[in-house]
């Protein structure tokens, strides 16, 4: 089986610092790479081979749990590989990772998303919900 890099975009990301967006991942990630260069012509290039990309990072003392919504724009898909890369001494305690999917897959995600999700029970409740969440491991 060969592995491919599945293009993405950040749906949803509950805080960032503003020099460190969570844009960051998307212009970095292989799969987004190779739709863009599929997509643009040779003459075009968005980003020069010697920008260094700086990746996603919360503010200092932010609310707890942290949340990175990614949508993969390839649409359903099999994933056997999830890879983090974290600063040597910006390393997270914790990282839960979930699979998700529209429970009606007929209406684009993009016209249910909130500004800021909600962080508390009290504030949604499971008929609400848009996407069914499974936690992996």
């Amino acid at each position: 089986m060969t592995i491919v890099p599945l293009p993405y975009e950040i749906a949803h990301c509950s805080s960032w610092d503003d020099e460190y967006s969570p844009q960051e991942l998307v212009s970095s990630s292989p799969g987004n790479r190779q739709l863009n260069q599929a997509s643009r012509s040779d003459d075009e290039d968005d980003q020069p081979a010697n920008n260094k990309i700086k990746g996603w990072q919360t503010p200092k003392c932010p609310n707890y749990p942290q949340d990175l919504i990614i949508h993969l724009l390839c649409g359903p898909a099999h994933i056997s590989k999830v890879q983090v890369l974290s600063h040597h001494y910006k390393i997270a305690t914790k990282i839960d990772v979930y699979v998700g999917v529209l429970k009606d897959s007929s209406e684009p995600l993009e016209e249910h998303l909130p500004e800021s999700p909600p962080h508390t029970d009290s504030d949604t409740t499971e008929g609400d919900m848009l996407i069914e969440f499974t936690r992996l491991g």
